[in-house]
């Protein structure tokens, strides 16, 4: 009977201790669980700000602006994406609708690459062309030929390649 008795006290005994670490194993687990969601928490904050700085950076790589002279109005002139964009626009609606491969007007066949930069700056400033002397420019504005000539110098042959001339090289 005492044998019993203490065999029930230490069953007891060992069942409270047996609760007792469960509860403080318990009591673990829900500290590292919030440790694990809060490092959970941290590390999407720090992928969805390295995402934004990288896009960030990425959309302003696009922003930079060149410079030219323009000797017809003799300034200097900021080249922006909107000028170049514009200037495309007159170009195709304008320059090619005479200057196609095999056109009736027997106009040369024109692209952005069929001058150098200084050579696409001396047709604006010089105005030597026959499209020029035979009237076709006089429908566009000064600041729409300035935007044609943006486009042209921004796309000239010696833009790209081996042998491009920086912007800030040139005479």
């Amino acid at each position: 009977m005492i044998h019993t008795m203490q065999q029930t006290a230490v069953d007891e005994l060992l069942s409270l201790r047996l609760r007792d670490l469960k509860e403080s194993i318990g009591g673990l687990g829900a500290d590292v669980y919030q440790k694990q969601e809060t490092v959970r928490m941290k590390t999407a904050a720090i992928i969805l700000i390295s995402g934004f700085l990288l896009f960030n950076g990425f959309s302003h790589a696009e922003a930079s602006t060149a410079k030219r002279f323009d000797k017809t109005t003799k300034t200097c002139r900021l080249i922006t994406y909107q000028d170049v964009r514009d200037g495309y626009k007159l170009f195709q609606s304008d320059c090619k609708s005479c200057h196609y491969r095999g056109n009736k007007e027997h106009a040369k066949f024109l692209y952005s690459e069929s001058k150098v930069r200084k050579g696409w700056n001396r047709v604006f400033a010089t105005k030597y062309t026959r499209c020029a002397k035979n009237g076709s420019w006089s429908k566009l504005t000064a600041q729409q030929l300035a935007v044609i000539n943006d486009y042209l110098f921004q796309n000239a042959a010696d833009t790209v390649g081996p042998n491009a001339i920086p912007i800030g090289k040139l005479g």
